[in-house]
């Protein structure tokens, strides 16, 4: 959630705070970033808060000015989002290398990569609108306002979009530790974050929506097929915890081989052999203890 008001002064207290009322149209807006601030408990959330004011200067001295304000200042308030990280720019850019290079066999040029990258974010990007036009365009990863989930989003899409791609084998001897180090390497990142950057989006799918944004396997990256599709795997079993068995953030989508593996043989086997997903199931057994 993005809280987002405007509020206006009535008292400031030096080092202590401000108060302020609140306008009539903005008591949604305010009722909504108090509540997100509260959720967070001892947390408390960064805001972005900026001034605008009408007022006359009054006096000036020795590099100081003294302004009159002519009226109440109006703060706009907004929750801190976190920025996309460089990270993230590069494992985006070898994906658009490896989409490429998996469709075509050969090195992508500047505009092969132009074109790769516009066509991502048509699919996976937010669209904005441009105030000033009214045109609505996927939002670019150039974007200052560009946030680590918005980026994740991104970045998660382009992966399926390349596990999903049919590479022959001599392509995929050329490039297939490359991009068996890019998806480790990006579930590594996601799960060493303090709060996974798609965590939210996920909260809200059933079992179908979740299967359809994980096309390919969470351990292996590949495709399920006939015998072997894919499934759902729950991290932490109705056994241990029925309270949470069928939260999203609970599940993985994963071959069934891979299921039965972890049924006879425990998470350890599955740990090993595909380390990139021991901070997901960390991460799981850290929520478990939260809703406890």
């Amino acid at each position: 959630m993005n809280g987002r008001a405007r509020v206006e002064i009535t008292d400031a207290i030096k080092g202590v705070g401000i108060n302020c009322k609140v306008p009539a149209d903005q008591k949604s807006h305010i009722s909504n970033l108090v509540h997100y601030c509260k959720d967070k408990g001892e947390q408390r959330p960064l805001l972005d808060i900026s001034m605008s004011v009408r007022a006359t200067l009054s006096e000036a001295y020795a590099g100081n000015l003294v302004f009159s304000f002519i009226e109440n200042p109006l703060l706009r308030v907004e929750t801190v989002k976190h920025r996309r990280t460089s990270s993230q720019n590069s494992t985006l850019r070898g994906i658009e290398r490896f989409i490429y290079i998996a469709e075509n066999g050969e090195e992508p040029t500047k505009e092969d990569m132009y074109w790769i990258h516009e066509g991502l974010l048509e699919q996976f990007s937010i669209w904005v609108t441009n105030p000033r036009t009214g045109v609505s365009l996927p939002k670019r990863t150039s974007d200052p306002s560009m946030s680590t989930t918005e980026m994740a989003r991104i970045v998660h899409g382009a992966l399926n979009t390349l596990s999903l791609i049919s590479i022959p084998d001599e392509i995929m001897k050329l490039i297939g530790n490359d991009m068996k180090n890019l998806w480790e390497g990006w579930y590594k990142w996601r799960y060493e974050q303090k709060k996974d950057p798609l965590q939210e989006l996920e909260a809200a799918m059933d079992w179908p929506r979740y299967k359809e944004n994980h096309p390919v396997c969470e351990l292996c990256a590949l495709a399920g097929v006939d015998p072997d599709p894919i499934e759902r795997m729950h991290i932490i079993s109705a056994g241990a915890d029925e309270s949470i068995y069928e939260m999203p953030w609970n599940w993985l989508a994963a071959h069934r081989s891979h299921h039965t593996l972890q049924h006879s043989e425990g998470w350890g086997i599955i740990e090993k052999s595909y380390p990139h997903i021991v901070g997901k199931l960390k991460r799981a057994r850290i929520m478990q203890g939260e809703k406890k």
